[in-house]
């Protein structure tokens, strides 16, 4: 594990990128497997395409707007050039630019939300993979047989001797909690149940995401801001349940029940 580490240390962006590509390449793959007519599929790969583009973009511009207030009160641009993502993004961007192609392709925007549903499982469980081999997003520290241990000029290892947890002669950093293949196994079952193919799958794998990432932020030890109790993260995570929530739709079921 620390060989595998060391090595990604000095490749960091190009493990997550890898795994992000990788991950947006089984998300075609996934989609093809899918029965549909010719037609129906060549649009709803569009959907696809244009939704990837939007988690690519909602990831990178959702840090942007949060730290937009810090640069007014600045007066300064340096908040808005800290290169930066955000895995809640990336789910609201998909979701915003996948309904946007369907609604403009004229498609049933509920048929397209099933069909791409494993597309969002897919998309955290190969994100969070590659922010493990990033080193980003760690863990709190604990001493419990799974922690793991990051090598010097990580991520983990330098905010700990930042924070004077860790002597500067450490040859690793503590061991902290893999908080990154927790929200994995979230995308895992977020994938479950969206392969099951039930009613409102989309916004239901959507609300998996969002309690699942709520708690496992109790595990994170990287610098985050906070608003009272939780962080921002927490509080994204109960905006996104809530709204997912009021999108279920009690009629999606007896609509599927009509087609089959």
């Amino acid at each position: 594990m620390d060989s595998i580490l060391t090595k990604t240390a000095t490749h960091q962006l190009h493990a997550w990128t890898f795994a992000v590509g990788l991950g947006c390449l089984v998300t075609v793959l996934v989609l093809g497997l899918q029965k549909e007519t010719s037609q129906s599929k060549r649009k709803v790969y569009a959907c696809l395409a244009i939704g990837l583009v939007g988690a690519v973009l909602g990831a990178a511009l959702l840090p942007l707007l949060l730290r937009l207030p810090a640069a007014l009160a600045q007066r300064s641009l340096s908040p808005l050039l800290v290169a930066d993502r955000m895995a809640l993004g990336g789910l609201v961007g998909f979701t915003v630019a996948a309904v946007f192609a369907a609604r403009s392709l004229h498609l049933d925007v509920d048929r397209v939300l099933e069909q791409l549903a494993p597309s969002l499982g897919i998309l955290v469980i190969f994100g969070r993979v590659g922010c493990f081999l990033e080193g980003c997003d760690f863990g709190s520290p604990t001493a419990a047989f799974w922690a793991v241990h990051y090598p010097p000029a990580s991520h983990a290892f330098n905010h700990q001797i930042q924070s004077g947890l860790l002597p500067i002669s450490a040859h690793q950093s503590l061991g902290v909690h893999p908080v990154q293949l927790v929200e994995a196994g979230i995308g895992i079952v977020m994938w479950i149940v969206a392969k099951q193919r039930l009613p409102n799958a989309f916004w239901t794998s959507l609300c998996v995401y969002s309690i699942g990432r709520f708690f496992a932020e109790f595990l994170r030890g990287d610098p985050r801001a906070f608003w009272g109790p939780f962080c921002l993260a927490q509080w994204l995570s109960i905006a996104l349940f809530f709204y997912c929530a009021a999108s279920l739709d009690p009629n999606q079921a007896v609509r599927k029940w009509r087609r089959s």
